[in-house]
């Protein structure tokens, strides 16, 4: 039985003394109760304490929003102002006080958060700040990184990367005219938009995965594995346009099939899909569907339907190979989902339709013939 009144360390020191544990594994239960935090800090009620936190601050919106027109700027100013003061107060009270209260970090860094939007907001108002809405997000992204950094939430953790992504979303409409003043491709540019902005969240998904907190880098992996079945499902649009391209525009994929290579996770094979070179190959299968119609006068539905089955066929591949359920499931999805809505746009002749889905169909179910044969036969024996 453990004695009261005795430190941690103290009985640590005992045990290895008594040749109980070993050194290393004393140093690993000492980091570990460190930074567990206490028993409070659990799952559950971290994650009623952050809703609350989000609540909170939803509420202190929606009221200033219906009062809106009866305080004066002054009153609004100060306000928001006492506000934000109190939160950050005591945030840093916090630390000061209770370092290992991870929970109580992490809900005032969300209100603080939520707070310091809302005053960048009322000042851009009161004092008639002309600019854009992504100016303003990304002023904000820049401001609250820091503090967001250090949280050890899950949940915070897509905030934090979401709230990145919304400030670049925001910019849509202001790229997109650049992209069309560059290259004068109005059928194209939305989705040349779309794929910057997809390279980027991928970058920033990566250096997510990097992290040296285990909490950001699994979040940092889920994103990334996002990332990829986003570029599976929308990459064969660009296939779906009649305007001639131009071919430069192969160069910005290159560039961007570059920065894929580079960026991908060191330990990439717990993703799913196999080796970090399977999911390259993965990623650039998907990256040649998209870019290669920017380059050409195409419209094909049959470009498109060949270019997403690729990818998802060459998914399905790999993540049966690597023995990852949930992802060949996935997959198996994706093909069901847009052979159903091939059998009502892919050809114009519903007969010729019918016939390709009726091959396609055909040749699937003789290159699994073995397995469903010894299915069959276990389901026999059984």
């Amino acid at each position: 039985m453990i004695e009261s009144g005795h430190s941690l360390t103290t009985l640590l020191n005992r045990w290895v003394d008594a040749e109980l544990l070993s050194q290393e594994q004393s140093q690993a239960i000492a980091y570990f109760e460190k930074n567990r935090g206490p028993h409070k800090d659990s799952r559950p009620s971290k994650a009623i304490a952050l809703l609350g936190a989000l609540t909170l601050t939803s509420g202190v919106g929606s009221l200033v929003a219906y009062n809106w027109g009866r305080f004066g700027d002054g009153v609004k100013l100060t306000a928001m102002g006492g506000l934000l003061a109190i939160a950050c107060a005591l945030l840093l009270h916090s630390q000061l006080r209770s370092p290992h209260s991870k929970t109580r970090f992490d809900v005032l860094a969300l209100i603080v958060s939520g707070l310091s939007l809302g005053s960048l907001a009322l000042i851009s108002q009161v004092y008639a700040q002309e600019g854009e809405l992504w100016q303003l997000l990304v002023f904000w992204c820049l401001l609250t990184a820091p503090l967001l950094a250090h949280t050890s939430s899950r949940f915070l953790q897509y905030y934090w990367f979401f709230g990145l992504w919304v400030s670049l979303v925001s910019a849509t409409e202001d790229l997109t005219e650049v992209i069309e003043l560059a290259n004068s491709l109005r059928p194209t540019s939305g989705f040349t938009t779309a794929l910057i902005e997809w390279t980027v969240g991928l970058g920033v998904s990566f250096l997510f995965a990097r992290s040296k907190e285990p909490l950001r880098a699994r979040v940092g992996k889920s994103l990334y594995t996002l990332h990829i079945i986003a570029l599976g499902l929308v990459g064969s649009f660009t296939w779906l346009h009649s305007q001639p391209g131009v071919p430069i525009l192969w160069l910005a994929g290159v560039a961007i099939a570059t920065l894929v290579w580079l960026t991908t996770p060191l330990d990439a094979d717990t993703l799913g899909w196999g080796t970090k070179n399977q999911v390259r190959q993965l990623i650039l299968l998907g990256l040649f569907g998209a870019l290669l119609p920017l380059g050409l006068s195409i419209d094909s539905r049959v470009g498109a339907f060949v270019s997403y089955g690729a990818f998802w066929s060459f998914a399905w591949f790999l993540s049966e190979k690597s023995q990852h359920q949930g992802l060949a499931r996935l997959s198996v999805a994706a093909l069901g989902l847009r052979i159903l809505v091939a059998s009502f746009e892919l050809f114009d002749s519903l007969m010729i339709t019918g016939c390709v889905l009726m091959g396609l169909g055909a040749t699937v179910l003789f290159m699994v013939r073995k397995n469903w044969n010894s299915s069959l036969e276990e389901d026999g024996a059984s």
